[in-house]
């Protein structure tokens, strides 16, 4: 078990086929990401590190929930966080080959990992790059898109002037 220690020696927990199974509390995911409330979220990680190959490796599951900012409707909402981990550890990425395929990179510092940061990590690419509330959940009748306002399936599509069609009067009044 690990000791709620954060920063880890990486070649020491892979030899000893360290486990863990503890409870994080991040607090700094706002200012790494402003779609995400201000607050501290505790976290769970289960796994274990091994080896295989000669590859040093992560497996396991994090899970807790986030509170982030609806882009649609600036209101907060909960996004649960249920996700599998499988870390391949290595100094530089260009060393990543060999892995399992399943394997993502993970580019580590002078034999030390720092698991607050490796969680922040996995959470923050679990993020949506624009969160929004699923759209029966909001409170907008309309279905807003990047680009501003679209039309609904319930709304009448109005008949848009082509932007082009002076130009085909002006053809055809030279004939």
């Amino acid at each position: 078990m690990l000791n709620k220690k954060t920063l880890l020696n990486l070649s020491k927990a892979v030899k000893d086929s360290l486990i863990v199974d503890e409870n994080y509390d991040l607090n700094e995911l706002h200012s790494l990401n402003p779609c995400i409330s201000a607050k501290e979220y505790p976290f769970h990680l289960k796994g274990n590190f091994s080896t295989e190959n000669a590859k040093m490796l992560f497996t396991g599951q994090l899970s807790g929930t986030l509170t982030l900012i609806c882009q649609r409707t600036l209101d907060a909402f909960p996004l649960p966080i249920n996700i599998e981990i499988k870390l391949g550890f290595v100094t530089d990425d260009r060393f990543f080959k060999g892995f399992p395929a399943e394997y993502e990179p993970y580019v580590y510092d002078d034999d030390q990992i720092n698991i607050k940061e490796m969680i922040e990590q996995e959470v923050l690419l679990s993020v949506p790059m624009i969160p929004k509330k699923p759209l029966k959940d909001c409170q907008g009748k309309e279905n807003t898109s990047y680009y501003g306002v679209s039309e609904t399936k319930g709304s009448k599509s109005q008949e848009k002037e082509n932007p082009f069609s002076v130009l085909k009067t002006l053809k055809f009044d030279k004939e």
